[in-house]
């Protein structure tokens, strides 16, 4: 018998038929009173699961009153349970009609509608919103309702329904536990959080409980709380292989990789066959760039779950970054076969023909996700860099402003003036520009200032921290500020990132404003440098070899020292290091290199880094901020490129429209730093000095 079943009988104890006709005899035999009689034993031949009885009772007692609501919708119910829902229909329909202030009338009614019908979910939903007007405490109803919202995927509206339910029945389980998940999908974390905390209160010995919890709260950045919680899972259910999985999946959230690869081996021990353990641990090994390892675990969860379009992209990216190219493309592609709808397997697949030179095939996989989805920001941004990477700067500048909606940048700012779009009149109004990015970004983009105040405009500048002693000496700027500070007393009239500048002003591939130097040293500082750095007659030349480790490619630019020593040992060059900081695993080699001079303690901000460059005659670097500082100088600067570079490198040349001053030495096959060592040690032994001795420079 359904739990709510009991409502539909109106006293605690299931009249006799005994005690039935004792009642009769001491009732005057009305036809309400008779037909009261029929339904009590009805409700005792229901209750008794004698289903052909009690429908012959109920309508005893409609025939003997047939206004009579309760016998009405009880027969209902009992027609239902008998399979005669349309019967049920009618029946339920009439007595409707004769009392509808009856909860149970279109809770029962809402049911068989369900069951004949699809198509009758409206009219269900009608029922049952009735029902819990007239009985706000209906709880079956509650339930009913919340799945028909939920089968339609109307989640908010189930999530209220829940709500409301939850304020009549604070100790359910269920309620609790469904809102919570309906949250967690919905990406309402904090009310996640606090739904599944009831749970655990409720139910303290539910594991799936303090499972959940443990997602909501690594979802919402707690991650402290959420291991702390995972961990209590894995302390209720020993044996259940998902917590220690989920576990490792937070550790790795937080970066702590190597408590990650523990609790997910622990979790393959549980279970061998976990596809979702295996597919996570090879995710960690991928990211502490173990990519034997990462693709060992991939091909493993594979072996369990080959049907899987994620775990064959999961594949391609680990193939890509060993930089096999064709094979990482083949698993796209199988993936795309599994699910043709896979955007990041598309994207990803325009990449892999990118590093390849296939430009037209990686276009066309990138238009075919702008197609299906208009608005993929990630597309459109990855568009926006092959075409400025093929130097087609009207297009690719429109598609780059996608890059604030996109999963790789960080959120713009909003403002309530508008973005200046290059169109609007300036003159005599402030505008307000602001660096995103790295600081190497905002070292290119600055140029582009200059353009804005010929404009007529009078402009604030906002830049990163170690940027404000170097950047404000800009004759074109009149405010400069810190990404840091936000003073109360800013006003302007339209803003604009850096970044968007060259859409702005329609930059174009010949337009680039090239002239250096547009940025200079504190005169002070020069003077100190001036002093400090020994006379010499033969060249001075910085290297930079490593950049920001955390960069996403990193490991694609950035090189080892070891790889660079052939260069120190040509002689003449008197060699320093701009390294502000020496990778750990260079240190021991960097510490036994007399002929490179450390002046990583004096780069305390890039005003000093730019004065202690003034006084070299040439800057080698890996793709750094430190290649832009130089090039903005207008100082000789070669800078080493991977076989697949950034954008604003373009393509096989070895010059830059950006930097007069730079030359390009490029990878002629990924990761061969080799040829370009040789390239430029051949053209360092007759580089000559530009005589900045002591004292020379003003």
């Amino acid at each position: 018998m359904p739990s709510w079943l009991g409502k539909l009988f109106a006293t605690g104890r299931k009249p006799s038929q005994e005690q039935a006709l004792q009642n009769n005899a001491e009732t005057s035999a009305t036809p309400q009173s008779l037909s009261s009689i029929a339904v009590s034993q009805g409700d005792s031949q229901l209750a008794a699961g004698q289903l052909a009885e009690a429908e012959q009772s109920y309508r005893q007692a409609i025939s003997a009153y047939p206004e009579n609501a309760k016998a009405l919708y009880k027969l209902g119910f009992t027609l239902k349970e008998l399979g005669r829902t349309n019967e049920a229909i009618q029946v339920l329909t009439k007595a409707a009609i004769c009392d509808p202030s009856v909860a149970d009338i279109w809770f029962i009614s809402s049911e068989c509608l369900r069951a004949t019908d699809a198509l009758q979910c409206p009219q269900c939903i009608t029922h049952l919103q009735r029902c819990l007007r007239i009985d706000p405490t209906f709880e079956a109803a509650y339930s009913s309702l919340v799945g028909l919202f939920l089968s339609q995927q109307r989640f908010d509206e189930a999530a209220a329904v829940l709500s409301a339910a939850i304020g009549h029945f604070p100790d359910s389980l269920e309620f609790n536990f469904l809102l919570g998940n309906i949250r967690f999908e919905q990406r309402h974390f904090a009310e996640a959080i606090v739904r599944f905390k009831a749970v655990v209160v409720i139910q303290p010995e539910n594991d799936h409980a303090y499972g959940n919890l443990a997602q909501a709260l690594e979802k919402f950045g707690n991650l402290h709380d959420a291991a702390k919680t995972i961990r209590h899972a894995c302390t209720l259910n020993p044996d259940a292989a998902e917590w220690p999985m989920n576990e490792g999946f937070i550790a790795q959230s937080d970066e702590r990789f190597d408590d990650a690869i523990a609790s997910l081996q622990r979790a393959i021990a549980l279970r061998p066959n976990y596809p979702e353990a295996h597919a996570n641990l090879g995710s960690v090994y991928q990211k502490k760039r173990q990519f034997n390892l990462a693709e060992s675990s991939y091909r493993e969860a594979l072996r369990i779950n080959p049907a899987s379009a994620e775990l064959h992209f999961n594949l391609g990216s680990v193939l890509f970054d060993q930089l096999q190219y064709d094979a990482a493309i083949e698993a796209y592609r199988t993936a795309l076969k599994l699910n043709p709808s896979h955007d990041r397997a598309l994207l990803n697949l325009a990449s892999a023909y990118v590093t390849l030179r296939q430009f037209p095939d990686a276009l066309a996989n990138i238009d075919t996700v702008i197609a299906n989805r208009p608005d993929h920001a990630d597309a459109h941004w990855n568009k926006a860099v092959l075409l400025l990477l093929l130097g087609d700067f009207q297009n690719g500048w429109r598609e780059y402003e996608y890059r604030w909606k996109t999963t790789t940048i960080q959120e713009q700012w909003q403002f309530t003036r508008p973005q200046w779009s290059g169109r609007e009149d300036i003159q005599g109004k402030t505008i307000f520009l602001y660096a995103e990015q790295g600081i190497g970004d905002t070292i290119q983009f600055v140029r582009f200032v200059d353009a804005v105040k010929q404009k007529g405009a009078n402009i604030v500048l906002q830049v990163q921290p170690p940027l404000l002693r170097l950047l404000g000496s800009l004759k074109s700027i009149d405010r400069i500020l810190s990404l840091n500070d936000v003073p109360g007393d800013l006003s302007f009239d339209y803003q604009c990132p850096i970044m968007s500048l060259p859409f702005a002003l329609g930059t174009q591939l010949q337009t680039v404003p090239a002239k250096v130097p547009y940025i200079e040293a504190p005169k002070d500082r020069i003077a100190h440098w001036r002093e400090k750095l020994p006379s010499s007659s033969t060249p001075r030349v910085g290297f930079v070899w490593a950049g920001n480790p955390t960069h996403k490619n990193d490991h694609n630019r950035s090189m080892s020292l070891q790889t660079l020593t052939p260069l120190l040992g040509i002689a003449g060059p008197n060699f320093f290091s701009l390294q502000k900081e020496v990778p750990k695993a260079d240190r021991d080699l960097f510490d036994t290199l007399h002929s490179l001079r450390d002046l990583s303690p004096n780069l305390t901000d890039f005003a000093e880094t730019a004065a202690i460059i003034s006084h070299l005659d040439l800057v080698i670097t890996v793709d750094t901020s430190v290649a832009h500082m130089a090039g903005a100088l207008g100082i000789p600067v070669w800078i080493m490129l991977p076989e697949n570079p950034d954008y604003r490198w373009l393509l096989d040349r070895s010059d830059s429209p950006w930097y007069p001053s730079a030359r390009l030495f490029r990878q002629s096959a990924a990761g061969n730093w080799g040829k370009v060592i040789e390239a430029i040690g051949a053209n360092l032994r007759d580089f000559p000095a530009r005589g900045l001795q002591s004292g020379q420079l003003s």
